[in-house]
């Protein structure tokens, strides 16, 4: 359960944790929690992240209705609280302009009461997390740190192959030419094949010129993909793109695809432009 003071990075977090596969919901009412669990638990869903605020919990009886539910529904749910010093919120929103839940006083005032609201649920939190002086990559490490999450376990590789025939990727992080590699659209027999054929990946990969640069990939990646990890990124889209993207790009990338697997890391390979 994701809670704390508004402006503190909760909305960041359920972000973060989204892309490291959890199940999210913000903001969800405490009288929905009980169908939402028996719905999570019926789809066997283990990844859940539940984003709660200050409108369903500053009274109290909805920490009185907390504590039933969470006792009955939420056994097995661990409280992360998330709180910054009160420049840090200030400052916060006079960046965003977003409004205060509580802000019908001035905003100072609003943030004063959120505190004293919450206190008692802050005292239910397994971790307290000030985001003060936090940055995003910074975030991603406390949050790591507190759902013992390995570092790069959740990280994943999509890697497309495309024909620049038909325009680049919109979604590519990453794009290699390999339109110097030697072509089988230029050998009779290999023509109408594709990529994924035996004989056009044995043409392509046997080639001296693949060879070196295959092992330049390898040394490029190895490198940089931990350096990624890092900086905390979830997910990396490789495009490797050739003049139509039938043979080079795709014997490419899936070799690419299969050197991550084997370097231990969640890959996934597709072809755009192989049946155009």
């Amino acid at each position: 359960m994701i809670t704390g003071l508004s402006g503190a990075g909760k909305t960041q977090a359920l972000k973060i944790l989204e892309d490291w596969g959890f199940f999210c919901v913000d903001n969800l009412p405490l009288s929905v929690i009980p169908e939402f669990s028996r719905w999570i638990s019926s789809r066997r869903i283990r990844k859940v992240a539940i984003g709660l605020d200050i409108r369903g919990l500053y009274t109290y009886s909805s920490f009185l209705d907390f504590q039933k539910i969470r006792e009955k529904y939420l056994r097995d749910y661990q409280i992360i609280f998330f709180e910054a010093a009160r420049l840090a919120l200030l400052n916060r929103y006079k960046m965003s302009r977003h409004r205060h839940p509580l802000a019908d006083t001035s905003l100072l005032r609003a943030i004063t009461r959120e505190k004293k609201y919450l206190r008692k649920i802050r005292h239910l939190a397994r971790e307290i997390v000030d985001t003060s002086y936090l940055t995003i990559a910074d975030l991603k490490e406390v949050l790591a740190r507190c759902l013992k999450i390995v570092p790069g376990k959740n990280f994943s590789v999509t890697v497309q192959s495309f024909g620049y025939r038909y325009g680049l990727p919109l979604d590519a992080d990453v794009v290699l030419d390999v339109r110097f590699l030697p072509n089988p659209n230029y050998r009779e027999n290999l023509r109408q094949k594709n990529g994924l054929n035996l004989r056009v990946k044995n043409y392509v990969l046997k080639n001296n010129q693949t060879k070196k640069f295959l092992k330049v990939l390898k040394t490029f990646w190895s490198r940089l993909l931990p350096a990624y990890i890092r900086e905390g990124k979830s997910l990396i889209n490789i495009a490797i793109g050739c003049t139509g993207g039938r043979h080079r790009s795709v014997v490419v990338a899936d070799w690419l695809g299969r050197f991550f697997r084997q370097q231990g890391y969640n890959s996934r390979v597709y072809h755009r432009d192989i049946d155009k």
